[in-house]
Formats: C-alpha cells, sequence, structure tokens
C-alpha cells in the first residue's frame, strides 16, 4: 500500500516506542458459508507508548494496544503484515480502529514503519 493510501485509509496515525509484543498464538480463519479453513493466523498485539499523534485523537504519553498478524499457512495473497515490529524499537503506525473504541489494528499490508536505524 502507497503512503498516501495508508494515510488516507487509517483512522490515527502516531510514532512511538514499541514497549511489549505478545504472541497470541495461531487461529483459524474459516469461510463463513462453510467453514473451510482457509489460512492459519500467527496472531500478535504490541503496546506502543505514543510519542507523537499525525492523525486522530490520541494523545502523546499514552500507550496503545495494537493488534495484527501473519499469515502462517495459507495460499497466496494477502498475508497480513509483511513484517514484524520488534519491541524496544521506534516506529510510525497506521491504525484503524476495530470493535470499539479502544481497540486497534494495523493496516494490511505495511501497517507499520521503522523510524531511525532499527
Amino acid at each position: 500500500m502507497s503512503d498516501a493510501e495508508r494515510s488516507a485509509q487509517s483512522e490515527i496515525i502516531v510514532t512511538g516506542h514499541v514497549d511489549a509484543v505478545t504472541d497470541w498464538g495461531l487461529s483459524e480463519l474459516k469461510r463463513p458459508s462453510d467453514g473451510k479453513v482457509l489460512a492459519i493466523l500467527h496472531n500478535y498485539s504490541a503496546g506502543i507508548r505514543i510519542g507523537s499523534v499525525e492523525k486522530g485523537d490520541l494523545k502523546a504519553g499514552e500507550i496503545v494496544n495494537v493488534g495484527y498478524h501473519q499469515t502462517a499457512e495459507g495460499p497466496p495473497g494477502p498475508q497480513g503484515q509483511n513484517e514484524l515490529p520488534r519491541v524496544q524499537s521506534e516506529v510510525r503506525v497506521f491504525l484503524r480502529t476495530v470493535g470499539g473504541s479502544n481497540s486497534y489494528e494495523l493496516l494490511q499490508p505495511n501497517g507499520w514503519e521503522p523510524l531511525g536505524s532499527q
């Protein structure tokens, strides 16, 4: 996704520090009509301490919990995040809200970028 597409599609853009990453393990992505397993997803979340806000109504200093995944097994096509953010890294994240006002996920496939030398 281009920078312009990420900016347009995200509800929130912040820079910050990755304080923690949690590995939530694997889950199955199933087709709703028949329950066939389409892919196996590896699920993660990251706690990001916000340094600056470029878009949205979050505040510097807040910690935002962000969900994301990579496809562990499945056919070619969308795979979640291309790369994964690392603990203690500085990042810019492109987010959308899910399921409520305090739940966020990275845009796919490149909903974050490292800042500085990583």
